[in-house]
């Protein structure tokens, strides 16, 4: 790839960084009011919000998949890092929502986890424009999916649960936007 191409990768990696740090960034204990918990959530709430778990604990397959692809560029590959740090924290968040609606044990989480690292992700293609690509639609749809049940939820009664599905959908837009 081009040395031009290769900084314009990296130039916009920068104003995807301060533009989240300036605006998106968001603390898992201080910005969601926890103490504002529905402590008795509706079924299939709960069965949703386990399966967007799932699927972001496949994250060390997402970045250590991706990262060998791209780990020459810097702007895409810091970037690759950064999106892993974020999708971690939405891991923790939709964790801590299944515990602390007293949906899920400590224990369930444990064993849900284990079930789930157990299996491997594989990437569906080979090359980094690929899965630019194929990431492009993963984000708007796993935004698509957070603002869905958030619509679906917002009777619910639960504060901590409608400012996690903002913020997680909230995220993925940014990630939808840089990639």
């Amino acid at each position: 790839m081009s040395a031009t191409l290769e900084n314009r990768f990296y130039d916009l990696y920068l104003e995807y960084f301060h533009k989240a740090e300036a605006h998106r960034r968001w603390n898992l204990l201080n910005d969601i009011p926890w103490t504002e918990i529905n402590r008795n959530p509706e079924q299939t709430v709960v069965r949703i919000m386990e399966a967007y778990m799932a699927v972001e604990l496949y994250l060390p397959d997402y970045t250590s998949k991706i990262l060998h692809l791209i780990r020459a560029s810097r702007g895409r590959a810091w970037f690759q890092a950064n999106w892993g740090y974020e999708e971690s924290k939405h891991s923790l968040a939709l964790e801590m929502w299944l515990t602390r609606s007293g949906s899920r044990s400590d224990q369930d989480i444990r064993n849900f986890e284990e079930e789930i690292l157990s299996r491997e992700w594989n990437m569906p293609y080979d090359t980094p424009l690929e899965m630019i690509v194929y990431t492009v639609f993963q984000e708007f749809a796993t935004k698509l999916n957070y603002q869905g049940l958030r619509r679906v939820a917002q009777d619910s009664n639960d504060a901590a649960l409608d400012k996690v599905l903002a913020l997680l959908a909230r995220d993925e837009v940014g990630h939808f936007e840089f990639f």
